[in-house]
This record gives structure tokens, C-alpha cells and sequence, in this order.
């Protein structure tokens, strides 16, 4: 991979980063909401989530905007346009996982 293109990947991760400090400064302690159904911090990993892939607000999401453009210019191998498209989904994840939020498909306690 060319020196620029991984220069553009670590400063997008390193965005996401201060995307997720961010956002966790949001959190709210489910204890302190015991009325409401589901949990309160559901709308946090829904923001997260959308600034990266896009969604309802940020309908193309700004990450996966540009990655795929890198990829479509052929600055990224499948390979590595894989790899760091899997390392971005376990930043959701461990973005979940912050939360107190459950998997996807996990069952309730």
C-alpha cells in the first residue's frame, strides 16, 4: 500500500477515535432511567454508527464515502479495502460494548 494511502487510513481511524471519545461523553447510566424501555444510550451507537456507514441522518456516511472511493480509484487492494472495513465494525462494536449495549442476535439476560 502506498505511504499516502496508509497515511489517509490512520488519520480516519484516528478520527473515528475522537469520534467515539466523543460520543461516549454522552453516556447516561441506564440506573438513572428506570422507566424507560430499552436502553438510554441506544441513540449513541445509532449516531456513531451513521457518521461512519451512513444511515437515516448521515445517509452515506462520511467514512464509507471515502473509502470506497479509494477503492473504486484503486488505492486499495479487496484486501486491505476488507481489513479496514473490518477493523472500522469493531470499533462499533467495541463502541457497543462501551455502552452496556448488547450484541446484535444476543438474547436478553
Amino acid at each position: 500500500m502506498d505511504e499516502k494511502v496508509r497515511k489517509e487510513l490512520d488519520t480516519i481511524e484516528v478520527m473515528i477515535q475522537r469520534w467515539k471519545i466523543f460520543w461516549l461523553g454522552e453516556y447516561r447510566d441506564p440506573a438513572d432511567y428506570p422507566d424507560m424501555e430499552g436502553n438510554p444510550n441506544e441513540w449513541i451507537l445509532d449516531e456513531f454508527s451513521q457518521l461512519i456507514f451512513g444511515g437515516d441522518y448521515y445517509h452515506l456516511g462520511i467514512v464509507s464515502s471515502y473509502i470506497n472511493r479509494m477503492r473504486r480509484a484503486n488505492l486499495l487492494t479487496a484486501e486491505e479495502f476488507e481489513s479496514f472495513v473490518e477493523r472500522i465494525y469493531g470499533e462499533i462494536k467495541d463502541m457497543r460494548r462501551l455502552l452496556g449495549l448488547q450484541d446484535e442476535g444476543e438474547d436478553s439476560p
